[in-house]
């Protein structure tokens, strides 16, 4: 549990620190659709492969799969934590990361909440 804590909070941090660099890029007082495009592309510059989809963000791989086979929890769980942290990190309102597991794709998601 120990590990698991540990790894989930350097995830964040990590993914607080790419988003903020995605929040940066998209220039101060950015609205929410340049911050979510800021967001996408910092997630595929991290390896997931995103795709819009009505009312969500889905990501059709893991930059992980080689360990997911083996460590599903602890993956699923680092990747979760890592992207939750990019959308704090971009400061993206009405978006939040979730596990939503679909066969061929990643085990996170993005929900976008309706304006």
């Amino acid at each position: 549990a120990k590990t698991r804590d540990a790894l989930q909070t350097t995830a964040r941090s990590i993914g607080r620190a790419i988003g903020a660099d995605a929040k940066a890029c998209a220039r101060a007082r950015a609205g929410r659709k340049r911050l979510l495009a800021g967001t996408v592309d910092a997630l595929a510059s991290q390896g997931y492969q995103p795709e819009s989809r009505a009312g969500a963000v889905l990501l059709r791989n893991c930059p992980f799969h080689g360990l997911v086979d083996e460590h599903k929890e602890l993956v699923c769980g680092m990747s979760l934590a890592l992207i939750e942290g990019v959308v704090e990190g971009a400061g993206v309102d009405g978006v939040a990361a979730g596990l939503d597991p679909q066969p061929g794709m990643c085990c996170v998601a993005l929900k976008l909440a309706k304006k």
